[in-house]
């Protein structure tokens, strides 16, 4: 009897056609006078990290609030389970380097079976 077992790499498992990037906030000094926390001045991006990003939900019909017509998409996006999330703010590159946008994080999922995470944005 031949028992052959396959075992699965996931960082062979992502089809790749984008980066997501993490907003870094800059820790903010506490103000002398007052004791209250000064806004942070700066904010910068994580290292890029490889991730599978696809259109969810599309609205082709959304309004701002002056009236002007947009497209309003939601994305699902799936990185590897040792990519560490460390902001509710992301911004999304696609396989050129041309981004498509800055998200909030409204749902992290890990998806224990496959070694990802999916994100919906």
């Amino acid at each position: 009897m031949d028992i052959r077992v396959h075992v699965f790499n996931s960082a062979n498992m992502i089809i790749e056609n984008g980066t997501i990037e993490f907003k870094v906030q800059e820790a903010g000094a506490i103000d002398p006078e007052t004791g209250y926390r000064i806004k942070p001045s700066s904010s910068s991006w994580s290292d890029p990290h490889p991730c599978n990003i696809k259109v969810s939900r599309m609205n082709l019909l959304a309004k701002a609030k002056d009236g002007e017509s947009y497209t309003q998409q939601t994305y699902e996006v799936t990185v590897e389970d040792h990519v560490e999330i460390t902001s509710e703010r992301c911004r999304l590159s696609d396989d050129k380097g041309m981004v498509i946008g800055e998200f909030s994080v409204s749902l992290i999922e890990p998806l224990e079976a496959v070694g990802m995470i999916r994100l919906t944005v």
